[in-house]
This record gives C-alpha cells, structure tokens and sequence, in this order.
C-alpha cells in the first residue's frame, strides 16, 4: 500500500478491495453504499497527495476497509459499547489504554506490572480531568488486575472495559485455553474489533510501539477517526525486544 501513491493507482486498489470485500462479504454492500467507501477513499487520498502522508492515510483506509465487520460481529461490538459507555460519557475526558501482553511478553517485550502502567498512566496525563480510563487488553489477568486495582486504591475514575471480551490471550485460536473452548472464532475477532471500537472513543491514547496493535490504533487516531477532535497520544514506557534490546520509539502526538 505504501508505494501506491497516485489517485488513479488508488483507486485501482480500492477496486481491488472492494471486489475482494464482494465476494466474501456481499450482504453489508448494499445499493447506493456499494461504492461509498472506495469514493473515501479516493476522496481523502487526492486531497493528501504523494508522500509519506499518502502512503499512512492508504493504510489508514485499506485497514479500516478490509476489517469491516459483517452484521453479527457488527452486533456483537455495538452490543459491547452499548453496554459499556453511559449516555453520560465524555470523550475529551477518557483515556484510552490498551494493554497487550499473554503472548507478547514472552519474547517481544518485557511486560510490566499493571499497578507500574497505572502509575506512568498518571505521571503521562492530568488524571484531575480525566474521568474515564478505557482499558483493552487480550489477557485475562490484566482484567482481573484492574479488579485489585480498584479495590486496593482511592480513585476518582471509572474503568471501562469490555465484560464480553474473549480474553484469549494468544492469537491463535488453537492454543485457547481449555475453559474457552465453548467460543469460536468469530467472537474472537469480534473481541479484537470492540478493543479497536473501544480505544477509538476517547480523547487521550497511551501506547506503545512494541504492538502493531496499538500502531494500528494510531494510524486511525492520526486520519480522524477517533471521537475527539483533538486527539493527544503518549507513549508506555516498556522495553521491545525486536530482533536487539531497545527503547521503544516515541510515537507522534497529534495535539
């Protein structure tokens, strides 16, 4: 995607994807809908031009394009939100933190505590303003950490997460564990899709670039499809073990 610059190679790409989309996924294109998101696309890249702009806003969209649910996992990920935000819920004063750990702390990083991400969380932003802390994580025991958390600490936030997620900890969906196995693939990735949805909700997002997770999650904060306007993202302070031991690139705040 990132060579494909000009807007009529765009737009052969996004026919591409459509067709793709099409054939496996027909009954969420209807009618005049059909072409909606492919005219986007080749909407939003002609107004960026070439570049390395060009090249992030074309992956912005190719994702969101390709990963668009079918109707019962769009169900399932409004049913979660439903659930989990009140009508009360502000965006500007909600942070957004994502955790990935299970698998990823076996080689790709050095996993830390959950009270240590609390306490750089705090450090990273003016909790005084903050109401709301939207947590996201695949592991089970950074969930039920959140659980002691609560109980262990006086705050003046909520936490919102997701109390249908799968937790499944790896991406495969052999190796669920053995008291998950009555869930199937598609609530996993429905899963997967609600922490996306989730994380796109608030006004403030703390990351890390040892998930390609949390860079896909920039990459749709950075093209406008958070709810806030003004979006501040700030870095996890976690060390990536990427081929060599190093500290974790700061990624780009959009302010």
């Amino acid at each position: 995607f990132g060579r494909v610059t000009r807007q009529g190679q765009v737009y052969g790409l996004a026919r591409t994807l459509e067709d793709m989309s099409l054939d496996l996924n027909r009954e969420t294109l209807k009618g005049e809908n059909e072409h909606a998101f492919v005219d986007a696309i080749v909407t939003g890249i002609s107004s960026v031009g070439d570049g390395i702009e060009a090249k992030y806003s074309i992956e912005a969209a190719a994702h969101l394009f390709i990963t668009r649910p079918n109707r019962s996992v769009r169900a399932i990920i409004n049913k979660a939100i439903h659930e989990s935000f009140s009508s009360t819920y502000d965006p500007v004063r909600a942070v957004g933190m994502p955790i990935r750990a299970s698998d990823k702390c076996r080689r790709e990083a050095d996993c830390i505590e959950f009270t240590k991400y609390m306490e750089q969380l705090q450090d990273a932003f003016p909790m005084y303003d903050i109401k709301w802390v939207v947590l996201t994580s695949e592991d089970e025991k950074i969930l039920h950490a959140r659980d002691e958390y609560e109980e262990g600490n006086d705050v003046d936030f909520d936490f919102i997460a997701n109390r249908h997620d799968v937790a499944q900890g790896s991406g495969a969906y052999g190796n669920l564990p053995r008291n998950k196995k009555n869930y199937t693939k598609e609530d996993v990735v429905a899963s997967t899709l609600s922490a996306w949805a989730f994380q796109l909700k608030t006004g403030h997002s703390f990351l890390n670039l040892c998930s390609n997770f949390h860079v896909l999650i920039q990459y749709s904060i950075n093209y406008g499809c958070s709810m806030a306007s003004r979006h501040t993202t700030k870095e996890q302070n976690v060390t990536c073990n990427l081929g060599k031991k190093r500290q974790i690139v700061k990624m780009r705040a959009k302010i």
